[in-house]
């Protein structure tokens, strides 16, 4: 992701006559348990907009893909996940659904643990999942204190 970040915004740069970073900060990623978690990962995603303050809706919203999912553009190379196809048998039915879902009320601390697993690319799932993704990493999910220990006496 580092070399294709970097490539992209030279390229930008060079043919828009212009200097500096592109991207506001590293990219960042975690693993996500495939059914809640990933549909919550959605919906923090697709409002990110509205929360920015960019649009009202996500719907006005032309680089996201929630215009695609409840039938208001195509978009022939959108990889759609087995959450959003299990939402119905048609893709009308699958469209009407997304949107009711996205416009649900969210659940408290949900887009803070989205938020924060990101940022310090913890999984993100129930307690089987992250204990999992402990195992394979080597590593613990959990905050910390910041600096060092306290010296035992």
């Amino acid at each position: 992701m580092k070399h294709i970040s970097q490539k992209h915004g030279q390229y930008i740069n060079k043919y828009y006559s212009r200097t500096g970073i592109l991207w506001e900060g590293r990219y960042k990623s975690s693993a996500v348990s495939t059914d809640r978690y990933l549909v919550a990962c959605s919906r923090y995603i697709e409002m990110n907009c509205v929360r920015a303050g960019i649009v009202k809706g996500p719907e006005e919203y032309d680089f996201g893909s929630y215009r695609a999912k409840v039938g208001l553009k195509k978009i022939k190379w959108l990889d759609y996940d087995p959450i959003y196809l299990d939402l119905g048998k048609t893709e009308e039915e699958r469209h009407k659904k997304y949107q009711k879902w996205i416009r649900e009320s969210i659940p408290k601390g949900e887009w803070d643990m989205v938020r924060k697993s990101i940022q310090r690319n913890w999984a993100y799932g129930d307690e089987q999942f992250k204990g999992k993704m402990e195992n394979i990493l080597g590593r613990r999910f959990e905050l910390k204190r910041a600096g060092r220990r306290p010296k035992k006496i």
